[in-house]
């Protein structure tokens, strides 16, 4: 799995992302910083309340898994329907 790849995909997905985050978790990904980039990702979907449509959250669930990172960030967030 391309987990740079796959950040920026969900990123891309997320439509509603403030510029600023994106930039953001741009500038980690180009250092490697993917636990960092995810963390920052579920922080910004959550702190502005975006829409994530349920491919997006399964995405991210799946990535979560991958990286072997701490499922509670993202069972806060709550797909759209």
């Amino acid at each position: 799995m391309d987990i740079t790849k796959e950040i920026l995909e969900i990123v891309n997905m997320t439509t509603e992302l403030p510029q600023e985050d994106f930039d953001f978790i741009l500038e980690l990904l180009e250092h490697d910083e993917w636990g960092v980039a995810f963390e920052t990702l579920c922080a910004a979907i959550l702190e502005e309340g975006l829409p994530i449509a349920q491919e997006t959250y399964t995405k991210l669930e799946s990535l979560c898994h991958a990286m072997g990172m701490d499922k509670s960030d993202l069972l806060q967030i709550v797909p759209t329907q």
